[in-house]
């Protein structure tokens, strides 16, 4: 897995800041091998990575989150050609 372009520090979870346990795809599901490829993952702790998959709001907001930092790294407009989804509207 690559190293995240979102969390500046990869041992506490994004969410809550206690010890992370694990690494998040912000954009999963059929897009997990490009959010590796591209930084888009966060350090989680296991309560939080639950909480991630079961709260859609929760789930939006990293996908906001990694789009925001995707475009900043690559381009304004990006994301959208790479992932060919936005989740900013």
């Amino acid at each position: 897995m690559g190293k995240s372009i979102i969390a500046i520090n990869e041992h506490d979870c994004f969410l809550c800041k206690r010890p992370a346990t694990e690494m998040h795809h912000c954009i999963f599901g059929r897009f997990r091998k490009l959010s590796d490829k591209y930084g888009l993952v966060v350090p989680l702790c296991r309560e939080c990575h639950d909480i991630v998959h079961r709260n859609n709001d929760t789930a939006l907001m990293l996908k906001q989150i990694a789009q925001d930092a995707f475009d900043s790294k690559y381009g304004e407009g990006e994301f959208i050609k790479v992932f060919g989804v936005n989740f900013l509207d």
